[in-house]
């Protein structure tokens, strides 16, 4: 799934996607949220809310198997939950180009 799609599907189920740079990723950027659910909660709302507008079950697996390898960090007072293998997209970036 590409990693457009992925954001999309996050904002769709209303949460903010974000960057981040987690341990060991060297200065490089990946996709993130911060959410004050449990992981889980978290991941099983944004697979959830996408499944309500998929047309088809494997659009569903796509997404579910680009999440499934996720990481997280606290911050304090909530958690990141961030994927390293899914490349950051700056939507302000996508627009200009």
């Amino acid at each position: 799934m590409e990693d457009t799609k992925v954001q999309q599907a996050i904002t769709d189920a209303g949460f903010v996607p974000r960057d981040y740079s987690g341990r060991g990723m060297y200065g490089t950027y990946c996709l993130a949220i911060e959410s004050d659910d449990d992981p889980c909660t978290t991941l099983l709302s944004i697979v959830g809310a996408f499944a309500l507008l998929a047309e088809t079950v494997d659009e569903v697996r796509e997404l579910a198997e680009a999440l499934k390898d996720c990481r997280t960090d606290t911050l304090g007072r909530g958690t990141i939950i961030y994927w390293p293998r899914i490349e950051w997209v700056d939507a302000e970036e996508e627009e200009k180009e």
